[in-house]
């Protein structure tokens, strides 16, 4: 079984079963251990873990922290897109919590992609996410039996998660006889915590397949189908634990699988043939080669290696032990079968193979540097031994990739020196033994060290070296996809950088939690940023960070040529934008190469030993020069002599001989001279080749630019399982809209002290504390002997100083601190939003006076128009009666005046009549006169007298009768003139009665309607008043929710400052000060301190004294004085004001000033207590 740390890495000393089913279910039980801190968005798990390209998957955030609060998801391919799941609609649509609606398009590639989480708290983690070009199939449940098994099809994906302990999951599909299945449980590899164990049965519930832990940490199953029919599926956790966090995606197909290939690297920027060994391979064919049992077959394929970046390759995990492996992501593909991805690595030389036989000194295979070979420990005490010529002097660094090329193998090599006497009888020494490379950038967080061995071979000799590879554990196992890659190279400095964010802690700096980088507004946050150096490169690296958002800046500690760890500080203006942004960091240096070094210090070792060999001989010529001179000086005394006695031949021989010894010297001068000549012109050629070598040095030396991976820890610590760190493909910062509690500022970047000087560097913390914040240097060594005091800065400050002290022995030096803080406050978590809900809840309260008093009005409003419809409808009632009796009225003057003009027409009539009868009276009478005059008898005269006076009594009576009804005929006509006046009055009075009723009934509508207008805004206002108490009670809730929330939760901190500057500078000079009475200085009174000065041996100069207080320390004061060159000691006098306060006073100092190259500060520091 493989560590957790990465999950195929072979463990040498196994884990206590014990210890690991305790840890493990500890880890169930608690998913996430974590200190109370700030909170930031952390994503756990999601649901499902992927899904079909060209679909439409529901996801959900399963577990995480702050994930409530999330928004948005962002994938790391555009074609991948995700928007919250709402619920309700139009306006009152309101996303589902933790759910999204992610689209896949259908041209999104079939592979591993990876998912963060946006909210409130900023971005998450990444988290990684599968598409696939099969059908997917959600697991069903209950599944946990055959009889109920979630039914799947061939070429498809279950997608799952073993949510509690114990738990079994099942499916079936349908199979053909023949058929190579693959069936390929996928967790640890997409980030879940799943140790998958998966069984396949036949109809016959007879289990045909097995597998747990043989695909880097996950399991694949590969059984050919013995018959059609149905095949089960079983799948659950190794120690039988679950949770949400629990997730799998399982692929039942038949399509290709690449277990390895060979060669495992090729050169970049070329087509190479490399050989694929693996499963259902289409045009493949059987090989001799089987992995876990089950047998492979090869294809051979060309490939074309792009061009090799600092990407890191696609689709397959990558953990931190493989932070600086360069490669690319290969798939087979033929008619629409495509394969698992496998990486195929770049090579930095030539590539060859390892050919078997090789297991034996005499069977060892010659090989060629510099090269790459792939090799495999294909059985349990395979022995790889390789032959090599190598020249004295070269250098090659000798590597054996294993667990960082994604094998379970772990290599160890051996390399022995080959001698041979003139008998040819072969010695041998060995050079090394080399197993794990040990190198930590970040431990434990981001473990970097690994199985895989490396070592600076420098070639002592020139001649023949024997190297051996073998598994670490080669005497019990070896099997074919235990494959290796040997690399010897020559030697090329280079790096690589990992961007690992961390959450902050006090202890050790360490951290071996899932971090991310979420900046507050006004907050300080650190990144590390770690650089893997290669092949010995010490030398500087400038980082760089691009796509900071608005309002972001970062700092990074100047490190020594070798560090390995970068810490930048981040920080946020109180106005920084807010929002998420992509950033890329970038490390840029200049590197030469080594080879050019040492010619170069070749050629410089050869200039001096030519100068020292010039140096000797033109002290030989000078030499020689002096005794030539010495000589010729004879020759003159000899001459002398012989003029003194030109008889005396022993003086001639003298002279002789001296002339000669002259000219011997004369001779050994110039062959000395010759000498020198000859040297001088080596030198100057040896000088020549310094230049060449210089100029060589520069055109080989390279400017690399290299692009910072991310680390990112997939899981975090608990008991006795370790952390899982891997590498992440993007990296992201979130500004939060919510400010930190506080930010400290070193407001003064650049100090300067002088040994035995006090410093207090003055802070700004932004607004005033809401607790306590401790204050330590961070960086600080005893060995730089400067003294830095734990400072508290407390509640309600906004500035304070931190004090520095340089010993008087300190080294002179330039270091970058920073100071590390530590916090405890009440955090209010959505403080903003509750405080937002309150003003809301206030601004309801308002509203619902307002509404109250809406609702009252309208009530009134209703009660006016219902008394206005009311008078309305008895004013209609008024006048309708009015009409209603002028109408009678009027019917009865019309009946009057009907009965007058009935009566008129009669009387009229009747004069008419009683004229007609007069007239005939008349007529009658007139002939009776007529009659009586022309009477034959008196007896007709009489009697028509007496008729004649009848008819004048009658016409009398008629004419008075007539003038009767001609006089009653008046006052009929009167009476229906006055009828007709009367009904057109009437008419006249029923037009405004009329008038009147349509007024009335014009005012009863209006009024009628304003009650109904009334009626209903009263219970709109009735209504809007429910609404905003309802709205209110379920504010009170949010408020409640939202104050519950917000309840202050002790949370501890630990932000960092800005960086500053200490350069430590030599001093002129050194102060002691011996305050009087133990230093008691009484209110208003005086106290001497005797002041000595040491100047050192360079420096003669007068020093002037002075009183410094502490910063915030006043009330005492002192006349400076100055020490002329001769004096060594003065006393100070210190005066205290009557309102000085009484206590100690720490950190009181004289201080020194002398001019030595610029003004120098030194102080003697000392402590005072104020008495009264």
């Amino acid at each position: 079984m493989g560590s957790l740390s990465n999950p195929f890495r072979n463990v040498r000393i196994r884990y206590c079963c014990f210890a690991l089913t305790v840890g493990a279910l500890l880890l169930a039980c608690y998913p996430s251990v974590s200190t109370a801190q700030l909170p930031v968005t952390t994503l756990h798990s999601i649901a499902p873990l992927g899904d079909q390209a060209g679909t439409t998957v529901e996801v959900t955030l399963a577990s995480g922290d702050e994930v409530a609060d999330v928004t948005s998801l962002i994938f790391n391919h555009p074609g991948i897109t995700a928007q919250p799941k709402m619920q309700g609609e139009g306006e009152a649509a309101k996303p589902v919590p933790l759910k999204f609606l992610v689209n896949i398009a259908a041209d999104v590639p079939a592979g591993t992609y990876e998912v963060r989480a946006e909210g409130f708290f900023g971005i998450s983690n990444p988290r990684r996410f599968a598409v696939s070009n099969l059908k997917e199939f959600p697991e069903a449940e209950p599944n946990n039996s055959f009889d109920v098994a979630t039914a799947i099809e061939l070429e498809g994906v279950a997608n799952g998660a073993i949510h509690a302990a114990g738990e079994i999951d099942c499916f079936k599909f349908e199979g053909k006889q023949g058929q190579r299945i693959l069936a390929f449980a996928r967790a640890a590899q997409l980030d879940s915590r799943l140790n998958a164990v998966t069984e396949l049965y036949d109809a016959n519930h007879k289990r045909i397949g097995f597998a747990r832990n043989n695909k880097k940490y996950d399991a694949l199953v590969d059984v050919v189908l013995p018959a059609d029919g149905t095949y089960f599926l079983k799948l659950f956790d190794l120690q039988f634990l679950g949770s949400i966090d629990h997730g799998y995606r399982v692929t039942v197909s038949t399509a290709p699988y690449i277990d390895f290939v060979i060669p495992a690297s090729i050169p970049p920027n070329q087509v190479s043939e490399v050989t694929l060994y693996g499963r259902n391979l289409p045009g493949g064919t059987a090989s001799d080669q089987m992995v876990d049992g089950q047998p492979l077959e090869i294809l051979k394929v060309q490939i074309t290696a792009p061009e090799k970046t600092d990407s890191l390759p696609e689709n397959e995990l990558f953990y931190s032990s493989q932070y600086d492996v360069d490669g690319f992501t290969y798939r087979f593909q033929k008619d629409n079968l495509t394969s698992n991805p496998v990486t195929m690595y770049y090579a930095d030389a030539p590539v060859g193979f390892e050919l078997e036989p090789n297991d034996t000194l005499e069977k060892a295979q010659a090989i060629t540097i510099p090269g790459e070979y792939t090799g495999q420990f294909q059985n349990p005490g395979d022995s790889d031994y390789f032959t090599f010529d190598a020249t004295q002097g070269a250098v090659y660094y000798v590597e054996v990739y294993g667990q960082r090329n994604g094998s379970d193998a772990d290599p160890t090599f051996v390399i022995e020196q080959l001698s041979y006497d003139a008998e040819g009888k072969e010695s041998v020494k060995r050079i090394t033994l080399q197993d794990d490379n040990a190198t930590e950038l970040l431990s434990p967080g981001f473990t970097t060290k690994t199985q895989d061995p490396v070592f600076r071979f420098e070639v002592p000799a020139t001649g023949k070296y024997r190297l051996l590879v073998r598994d670490r554990f080669f005497d019990s196992r070896g099997q074919s996809e235990f494959v290796y890659r040997l690399a010897i190279r020559p030697e090329s400095p280079d790096f690589k950088l990992v961007a690992v964010p961390m959450k902050t802690k006090l202890l050790a700096d360490a951290t071996t939690e899932t971090g991310t980088l979420s900046l507050r507004k006004g907050e300080n946050l650190e990144l590390m940023v770690l650089a893997g150096r290669r092949d010995g490169y010490a030398g500087p690296i400038d980082i760089q960070v691009e796509g900071l958002p608005a309002g972001v800046t970062y700092e990074i500690k100047p490190v020594p040529g070798n560090a390995n760890q970068f810490r930048m500080i981040l920080s946020s203006a109180t106005d920084a934008a807010i929002g998420t942004a992509q950033l890329k960091i970038t490390g840029s240096a200049h590197i030469e190469n080594p080879d050019a070094i040492r010619q170069l210090a070749a050629t410089q070792s050869a200039v001096k030993q030519q100068q020292e060999a010039l140096q000797k001989q033109q002290t030989e010529l000078t030499a020689k020069q002096e005794a030539a001179t010495a000589a010729n000086q004879k020759i003159a005394a000899a001459v002398t002599a012989v003029k003194a006695k030109p008889e005396d031949a022993e003086v001639q021989k003298q002279l002789i001989a001296t002339v000669q010894g002259a000219a011997t010297a004369e001779q050994e001068v110039a062959k000395a001279q010759a000498a020198v000549t000859s040297v001088e012109q080596a030198v100057a050629q040896a000088q020549e080749k310094v230049k060449q070598a210089e100029t060589h040095k520069q055109e080989v030396s390279r400017d690399v630019v290299r692009t910072a991976r991310t680390g990112t820890i997939a899981w975090n610590t608990l008991a006795n399982v370790p952390v899982i760190p891997r590498l992440a493909r993007t990296l992201y910062l979130s500004v939060i809209d919510e400010s930190a509690p506080y930010q400290i500022k070193a407001e003064q970047t650049e100090i300067v002290l002088h040994q035995g000087q006090q410093f207090f560097l003055p802070l700004a913390v932004g607004s005033p504390l809401a607790g306590n914040v401790e204050l330590t240097l961070a960086g600080l060594d005893k060995n730089q002997k400067l003294t830095a005091d734990v400072v508290t800065l407390t509640k309600d400050q906004s500035a304070g100083h931190f004090r520095f002290y340089a010993a008087h022995d300190a080294p002179a030096a330039e270091y970058t601190y920073y100071l590390k803080s530590k916090s405890t406050f009440g955090y209010r978590k959505h403080l903003a939003r509750m405080e937002s809900l309150q003003k809301q809840q206030a601004e309801q309260a308002t509203t619902i006076q307002q509404s109250d008093a809406a609702l009252k009005a309208s009530l009134a409003k209703v009660e006016e128009t219902t008394k206005a419809v009311a008078d309305a409808t008895t004013g209609k009632a008024t006048t309708d009666q009015q009409l209603v009796a002028s109408q009678t009225q009027l019917k009865e003057l019309q009946a009057a005046q009907t009965a007058a003009q009935e009566r008129e027409k009669e009387f009229a009539q009747l004069s008419t009549d009683l004229a007609g009868v007069g007239q005939q009276a008349k007529a009658s009478l007139d002939r009776i006169a007529l009659l009586s005059k022309n009477a034959n008898n008196e007896e007709l005269a009489n009697s028509l007298n007496a008729t004649s006076q009848q008819t004048d009594l009658s016409l009398k009576q008629i004419q008075l009768a007539v003038e009767s009804a001609q006089n009653t005929l008046k006052v009929a006509q009167a009476n229906s003139a006055n009828a007709a006046k009367g009904v057109e009055a009437q008419v006249a009075a029923i037009k405004t009665a009329e008038t009147a009723v349509q007024t009335s009934q014009k005012n009863l509508e209006t009024a009628e309607a304003n009650k109904q207008a009334a009626v209903a805004a009263q219970q709109k206002a009735d209504a809007d008043l429910k609404a905003v108490q309802a709205a209110k009670v379920a504010l009170d809730e949010q408020v409640k929710a939202a104050d519950a929330v917000a309840k202050p939760a002790n949370i501890e901190i630990y932000p960092p400052s800005n960086y500053f500057k200490v350069t430590v500078k030599p001093a002129p000079a050194q102060l002691t000060a011996t305050p009087a009475d133990s230093g008691q200085l009484k209110q208003g009174g005086e106290v001497s301190v005797k002041v000595n000065v040491v100047r050192t041996e360079s420096f003669k100069g007068p020093v002037k004294l002075e009183l410094v207080l502490p910063p915030g320390k006043t009330g005492i004061t002192s006349d400076p004085i100055e020490l002329t060159p001769e004096q060594t000691e003065a006393a100070l006098i210190l005066k205290g004001t009557a309102d000085l306060a009484e206590g100690d006073i720490a950190n009181v100092a004289i201080r020194g000033t002398a001019d030595a190259d610029g003004p120098a500060h030194f102080d003697a520091v000392f402590n005072l207590k104020v008495i009264k």
